[in-house]
């Protein structure tokens, strides 16, 4: 793989128009990327994993439980790469209102998987962000929406 001097991932929020919670039971819903909010990782190589977001600043194993779905996704992404000792700084900055239903949790692990496949130039299938993204939404919600 090549290495790049950061990697960069973004991803959009989501409105579900109808059907909200009749997604967690499988059911279909009408839903669309909302543009005007968005989130950005960037991953640059560090002595130290780190993450710098809104919420926390500091190292990765330190994450508090609120956003263990984030270390988990850092993690699985990385094994998934077979890059578990590589180390760096996350920095996320987002305009995604946390907890109003807008996708601000699935849209945080988008980011952070496409940063680190960019740092590694890793040409991904949809199929693999989903799942490593999905790890992260079980974390974080147990059953998601979407």
């Amino acid at each position: 793989m090549n290495i790049k001097k950061q990697g960069l991932g973004q991803a959009t929020g989501k409105i579900i128009l109808m059907g909200e919670h009749a997604v967690v039971y499988g059911e279909p819903a009408i839903a669309f990327p909302f543009q005007a909010t968005e989130i950005t990782a960037v991953f640059t190589p560090a002595k130290t994993m780190q993450i710098d977001c809104a919420y926390f600043t500091g190292l990765l194993e330190d994450v508090p439980q609120e956003l263990a779905n984030i270390k988990e996704v850092v993690q699985q992404t990385l094994h998934f790469l077979k890059e578990d000792t590589v180390k760096g700084t996350l920095t996320l900055t987002s305009t995604i209102p946390a907890e109003r239903g807008m996708g601000s949790s699935a849209a945080t692990a988008v980011a952070i998987v496409r940063s680190l496949f960019d740092y590694f130039d890793y040409a991904y299938t949809y199929q693999e962000l989903f799942e490593l993204v999905s790890l992260s939404e079980k974390i974080a919600h147990g059953n998601p929406s979407g």
